[in-house]
């Protein structure tokens, strides 16, 4: 049932187009921008994730690749840090909802009032996810898509 709500968000995902402007997650590290069009911004990495690519840059370069991209539906932000630093960033994000474990990661679902898209997730509003796997912390608004 869970694997069923995930697919159906991720479907709802790819309707929803973020309109071009700045970064919306404010850590520093390897920025991901999920997007329906296939693009190939130079200086980065791009995934076909098969309904959606991915794609990867330094966070320097994050705000100019973001004003460059069309069809996007989601954004993640990862780099590394301990326990204290995965709390730290959830409390900087905003409320957490929902809290469980993933793949051998801890995951964090919540709403951020500055973040304006989300989806929703057992009835409740959420509009970013943070895990992390006991090395590395990835930040995604609304969801984490691919993996972390």
């Amino acid at each position: 049932m869970k694997k069923i709500c995930v697919a159906a968000c991720m479907l709802c995902l790819l309707c929803l187009h973020i309109p071009r402007g700045a970064v919306s997650l404010p850590f520093e590290g390897r920025y991901s921008f999920y997007v329906t069009e296939a693009v190939f911004p130079d200086g980065c990495d791009v995934t076909d994730a098969g309904i959606f690519y991915i794609i990867t840059c330094d966070f320097s370069d994050a705000p100019s690749v973001r004003e460059r991209l069309d069809g996007v539906v989601g954004e993640s932000v990862t780099f590394a840090g301990g326990e204290k630093d995965f709390a730290a960033a959830v409390k900087t994000m905003g409320r957490t909802l929902f809290r469980g474990t993933a793949g051998g990661a801890a995951v964090v679902e919540g709403y951020a009032e500055r973040l304006p898209y989300g989806v929703t997730v057992k009835g409740m509003a959420v509009n970013f996810q943070a895990a992390f796997d006991g090395e590395n912390i990835t930040v995604g608004t609304p969801l984490i898509m691919g993996g972390y």
